[in-house]
């Protein structure tokens, strides 16, 4: 038996892997009917599932301050003239755990090198997963904000990509139905791990493009692009067609339930041949492949994977979506064989699944559920439910004690990074301030600052001496002696020098001898230089001694932590402070990373206890005693805008207190005023005129 299918060329793991696409390939793939009833079903649950999967108000907002965050930093220090949202935070098709999308308007920049630099400031901020990706058409910095938890992407200069945004906001202002439409396209295919141009499937974009697309070709909205008045524009030397209507006054061309719109859009993509069509909505629906030239090239991504090179590219345009302005340019560029397959399988599966009646939710399970694990769940209580109220004061307590331990531990961190710098700089010489150090070194520090004048004093004067005189001081002496015993000697009758040469030999003789006093001078320098040295680091071991003296706790601390464990502090002193510097720095930043994550979850835990013990106004998901049976009753899941709105009351309660009384004697003294002893403002003199 062989271990390939002979009609597909695919391996028996691969059929198995991708069996839709298989089934399709050899003629066996037929989805039963979609069912009447099927879709009422179905549209109730796309309601319910719409409210849950968009972001609470709160996310906007805190979109709204990472974008000015990194304005203020990264637009100062990289002379931005701009920064600009585009994507789905600003055509409000956003969904949760959706990216933020920023381009940075620096006139004349290079990309690459913009995005790069931008990663290393980004580090040092304490940004999570910072990964510069330089060799994309359009570089792109991605990273994780550790606060908001936001993955946000930077690209510098990209501003064709603010009137892609433009016409997709179009779009979703002809109708709700448009733009919930779109939002579930995007949920379903970021459930289902196909919506990651970075690894090789198709973008979020490409995705709103596909269900624009299909809205057009089937004659639901009309086609924004197809208008008479038109606008160029040139970026970077190429001119670009960026017309587009105006949706005020445009309305849905077919009224048709979402529930059909998503069947619809299965249907559709389940039918389309890739072979022969590209999607393009600015021809209003299918572009013939020879129209563009984008031939389907090789190598296909079966065999690439009968090849084990499943995270390989494929050939060119095989699943063509061309961009509505830069006519040029195939969203699916980045696929990947391993993506390729399975973006088809995966409509091939949702379309078979829907005709055997599968419900939203588990058309949309989560694949690889570990890679979502940051975002926030549709109920933030959903693990503390069934849990006593003792486990839940229990789980607080431990989580405060960790967060008391990381205070301690950052604190510690804190004085050795402040340590280290001293010891860094007093290596350079850089000693400047010992207000804030302890009395039993202070002498040493400044004993170092004023040898560190006097040893670059001699440092200088040396090597000026050096300059001006290259030969050394063994060669001037003996270059002294030859000469000296060719002058004193008795003369040769048979070898009697010219008067030139003896000219010649003196002048050379009086030269040598103010060369070698001046490297005799030299020498000297260099001694009391080499011996100021000795003394300096000696003086450094001492300061080493008092500088790391720290108590058993923070000593174990420090020697517990993996960045500090194997960095050994060698002869290259400053450079080894320096690099311990650095490392402090990562802990540090790893260390306020985890400790906000701890002060989060005390919030949660807060939270949920008043709930349970009947704290709150808001009966949303909380859990309450009937007043007829005295049971315990749970409404609904509780979601992070209950969460805000809970911490927000708590905060109001506790700072409620009590009306002070005051006497009417001191009420009285308030009306006129203060008249006790006080120093006063001192006013200038204005003389009358």
């Amino acid at each position: 038996m062989s271990d390939f299918c002979e009609i597909t060329g695919m391996s028996i793991n691969d059929a198995n892997k991708f069996e839709f696409i298989h089934s399709k390939m050899i003629e066996e793939f037929s989805p039963k009917e979609i069912d009447e009833k099927y879709l009422e079903k179905l549209e109730n649950e796309i309601s319910t599932s719409i409210k849950r999967i968009l972001p609470h108000k709160s996310d906007s907002k805190q979109r709204e301050s990472l974008t000015n965050h990194l304005s203020r930093t990264l637009g100062k220090k990289f002379k931005s003239s701009d920064v600009k949202s585009f994507g789905s935070s600003v055509t409000g098709l956003n969904i949760k755990g959706g990216d933020l999308d920023l381009c940075f308007v620096i006139p004349g920049a290079n990309q690459k090198s913009t995005i790069q630099n931008m990663a290393k400031v980004l580090r040092g901020q304490g940004m999570e997963n910072v990964q510069p990706i330089t060799n994309a058409i359009v570089p792109i910095l991605k990273f994780k904000d550790p606060r908001s938890g936001i993955h946000t992407d930077i690209s510098v200069n990209n501003t064709l990509a603010l009137h892609n945004t433009e016409l997709i906001k179009r779009y979703s202002k002809i109708d709700r139905k448009v733009s919930d439409f779109i939002r579930l396209v995007k949920y379903w295919s970021f459930h289902r791990n196909i919506s990651n141009s970075f690894e090789g499937t198709f973008s979020s974009y490409a995705w709103t493009i596909l269900a624009l697309n299909y809205l057009i070709s089937e004659g639901v909205v009309p086609n924004l692009q197809d208008t008479e008045e038109k606008m160029l524009i040139e970026i970077n030397g190429n001119e670009f067609d960026i017309s587009m209507d105006n949706p005020e006054t445009i309305k849905l061309s077919r009224d048709i339930p979402l529930s059909k719109m998503i069947c619809g859009f299965f249907e559709f993509y389940s039918n389309w041949d890739w072979s022969s069509d590209v999607v393009s909505i600015r021809n209003g629906g299918k572009l013939g492949r020879e129209e563009v030239s984008w031939d389907n090239e090789d190598p296909t991504s079966i065999d690439l994977l009968n090849l084990g090179k499943s995270d390989a590219k494929t050939g060119k345009h095989h699943l063509p979506i061309q961009d509505p302005f830069d006519i040029n340019h195939d969203l699916s560029k980045v696929l990947t064989a391993q993506g390729e397959l399975q973006i088809l399988n995966e409509i091939l599966r949702a379309r078979v699944e829907i005709g055997n009646g599968l419900n939203w939710s588990k058309l949309c399970e989560t694949v690889e559920p570990e890679r979502l694990a940051d975002l926030e769940p549709e109920d933030l209580f959903h693990d503390l439910r069934n849990l006593p109220i003792k486990d839940v004061e229990n789980k607080r307590t431990k989580i405060q004690g960790e967060i008391n331990a990381l205070e301690t531990k950052i604190k510690a961190f804190e004085e050795e990074k402040s340590v280290s710098i001293r010891l860094a700089n007093a290596m350079k010489g850089i000693i400047e301030e010992t207000s804030d150090i302890r009395s039993e070194h202070k002498s040493i520090h400044i004993g170092l600052k004023e040898r560190s004048k006097e040893i670059r004093d001699l440092k200088k004067e040396r090597d000026l001496i050096n300059s001006n005189i290259v030969i050394p001081l063994k060669y001037i002496e003996e270059q002294l002696a030859k000469v000296y015993k060719r002058l004193t000697n008795e003369l040769n009758v048979r070898y009697i020098p010219s008067l030139d040469k003896e000219i010649s030999d003196f002048s050379w003789f009086f030269e040598l001898q103010e060369m070698h006093k001046k490297a005799k001078d030299a020498e000297n320098l260099h001694n009391k230089y080499v011996e100021l040295s000795k003394q300096q680091h000696e003086d450094i071991k001492k300061l080493e001694l008092f500088e790391t003296k720290h108590d058993e706790v923070t000593t174990k601390l420090l020697a517990e932590e993996p960045l500090l464990k194997d960095l050994k502090l060698g002869r290259n002193g400053a450079k080894s402070y320096d690099k311990r510097v650095y490392n402090i720095n990562r802990a540090i930043q790893n260390g306020r990373s985890e400790f906000q994550k701890l002060r989060r979850e005390i919030g949660r835990l807060d939270a949920w206890l008043r709930i349970s013990k009947g704290g709150g106004k808001s009966n949303k998901g909380r859990s309450r005693k009937d007043s007829n049976r005295g049971e315990k009753v749970t409404s609904g899941p509780v979601t992070l805008g209950d969460l805000s709105d809970l911490l927000a009351q708590a905060g109001q309660s506790s700072s409620t207190k009590k009306t002070k009384k005051i006497s009417s004697k001191k009420a009285g003294m308030k009306k006129l005023g203060n008249f006790s002893a006080h120093r006063g403002t001192r006013g200038s003199y204005n003389r009358k005129e």
